[in-house]
């Protein structure tokens, strides 16, 4: 009998994380597009790069933060990197633009701790992702949702939409790192459930 109870119960869980799911990805749609109805333009990212930055603009405008101290030579020469210092911890961040039609229309930060070692419990993906967040909030105020992610193995994303910019914040476990995605809805390759 108890057996009984609980496949019931089971598949009444279930249901009910399927229907929530569904639920997040429809609240997701909706805030989307009542965003983009705005016509809100939030080009600005980091640093003065911005969404429609060509790729000319973009490699002189890094190498003029080069030039000035800011920016480094990223992994393996193929992204940019710099530091940031906050709360006594220090994170790396490397990036590397997206550019579709020769234009920025995507920018992925992948943030680690300057002193990640595994065995060190100050400095786990849980936290790095919470700080991580805790940073977007004091900028950009609290988050509008979190949603399922299928580039997370949590499956959890923190998700802020303003205007056409959507930022995403979810863990790479596989690759210890903590990405923020910097996202232009308005852009041709928009994709209504990517992440």
């Amino acid at each position: 009998m108890n057996w009984r109870f609980y496949s019931f119960l089971s598949v009444v869980v279930y249901i009910m994380v399927c229907c929530f799911g569904c639920d997040r990805v429809g609240e997701y749609k909706a805030l989307v597009n009542k965003e983009l109805d705005t016509g809100v333009k939030n080009d600005t990212l980091i640093h003065g790069i911005r969404f429609g930055m060509n790729k000319r603009e973009f490699f002189a405008h890094c190498w003029e933060l080069n030039k000035q101290g800011v920016f480094k030579e990223g992994a393996f020469n193929t992204s940019v990197f710099y530091e940031i210092v906050k709360n006594e911890k220090r994170y790396n961040i490397n990036f590397y633009p997206k550019f579709e039609q020769g234009i920025i229309t995507e920018l992925p930060l992948e943030y680690t701790y300057a002193a990640f070692a595994p065995w060190n419990s100050e400095y786990t993906m849980d936290k790095l992702q919470s700080e991580v967040v805790d940073m977007y909030v004091e900028k950009h105020g609290e988050y509008d949702l979190q949603i399922s992610s299928e580039k997370s193995e949590n499956k959890i994303a923190y998700v802020w939409v303003q205007g056409n910019q959507r930022i995403s914040i979810y863990k790479d476990d596989f690759r210890n790192k903590v990405i923020v995605l910097y996202f232009d809805l308005s852009s041709q390759s928009r994709d209504e459930n990517q992440l």
